[in-house]
């Protein structure tokens, strides 16, 4: 697991990565709280990282998403034993919710990112033309090929409309082309 904040003897730490496994930390991600308010490294024993760090309590609570899933964790550990474990999952638990949220908001702000990135890929790199409009008709953008369809350049037509291209048939012509589609005589318009 990735640490985002890390705050240590009155300072803040760089982040690092560890291994969950047989760690406090594991059992937390499982979507339950967990304090050991002593002995902790006697009771996680292949934890080394609590034993190097002389750590003797642990506590951790869950950052859950709206449906339920664990998002990260929230832990408070000490050189000293907790006083009152109790107290110490009351002010994990009150921080908890507005973490979870901002993780929750970074992951939706990155797969909003990534996914403009590939719908703008995409429209611009098509083979055909592709232009985003305004109910009112008026351009917003359009791809470099309806661009080079249109004899334009890129961006030259932003707020313009698109009606302006549009050709009107006429009418008795239209007509004409309709029957001989319907009747099968005509390729199509």
């Amino acid at each position: 697991i990735q640490t985002r904040a890390v705050y240590t003897a009155g300072a803040s730490a760089p982040d690092f990565r560890y291994d969950l496994a047989n760690t406090p930390c594991a059992a937390v991600l499982d979507a339950r709280p967990l304090v050991v308010a002593d002995h902790v490294a006697e009771r996680y024993p292949a934890d080394e990282a609590l034993r190097e760090q002389h750590l003797k309590s642990y506590g951790g609570i869950p950052l859950l998403d709206d449906a339920g899933a664990s998002v990260g964790l929230l832990v408070a550990a000490d050189r000293a034993p907790f006083a009152d474990g109790a107290a110490v999952l009351d002010a994990l638990t009150l921080f908890a919710d507005r973490m979870a949220i901002e993780l929750q908001r970074e992951r939706a702000d990155r797969a909003r990112r990534e996914s403009d990135a590939l719908l703008a890929a995409v429209f611009q790199n098509e083979h055909i033309g592709i232009a985003l409009a305004r109910l009112d008709g008026r351009w917003l953008d359009m791809n470099d090929r309806l661009a080079e369809l249109l004899g334009v350049r890129p961006g030259a037509l932003d707020g313009e409309s698109w009606r302006r291209f549009v050709v009107r048939p006429d009418p008795e012509e239209a007509a004409r082309l309709w029957i001989e589609m319907v009747a099968g005589s005509a390729g199509g318009l």
